[in-house]
């Protein structure tokens, strides 16, 4: 995977993502790396090992400091790259909800049904998480913040899926 962005030269930047490796993936041979490489092809810093995660979605983060020494504010080219460099085809690598922005900002993620354009899930410039559960007809029925249930909402519509020829009868 490759991506070329343009960065401001002395900042600090926040690359960030979600990650899900097969059970295998820590004891394949080979690695797994981040690069962040400039317009030569010449490696700005380290490349950052990915450790597995065993099967699990895992959202990880990494201070990236780019630049060079000029203070003028001034823009570089550069690719971010990542490689899965594993010797089996086992070992695989799913990433989801690349973030890369300078550590000072203010950023946010909304996340949307793709069909109904319906808002899942969202994060906040804090780190803040909210997702909404849906029910068949797009009613917002459970809605959860940083991982707990914050409400349930419960309709008693039972008749809308009857036949409407049939009388229903409360219990």
């Amino acid at each position: 995977l490759k991506k070329a962005v343009s960065i401001q030269n002395n900042k600090t930047y926040i690359l960030s993502y979600w990650v899900k490796t097969s059970d295998e993936f820590d004891s394949d041979q080979g690695e797994a790396t981040w690069s962040v490489q400039n317009s030569e092809g010449i490696d700005l810093q380290p490349s950052v090992h990915i450790e597995g995660t065993n099967g699990i979605w895992e959202h990880r983060h990494y201070v990236v400091q780019m630049g060079s020494d000029t203070n003028d504010g001034s823009f570089e080219e550069v690719t971010l790259i990542l490689k899965n460099q594993k010797a089996s085809e086992n070992s695989t690598l799913l990433i989801d909800t690349i973030l890369f922005n300078p550590l000072i900002s203010d950023t946010s993620v909304t996340v949307y049904d793709a069909v109904y354009g319906d808002v899942l899930g969202s994060v906040t410039p804090a780190g803040q998480t909210a997702k909404t559960g849906y029910d068949a007809y797009r009613r917002a029925m459970v809605q959860t913040s940083n991982g707990r249930t914050s409400g349930i909402t419960s309709l008693f519509l039972v008749r809308q899926w009857l036949n409407t020829l049939v009388d229903f009868e409360f219990p």
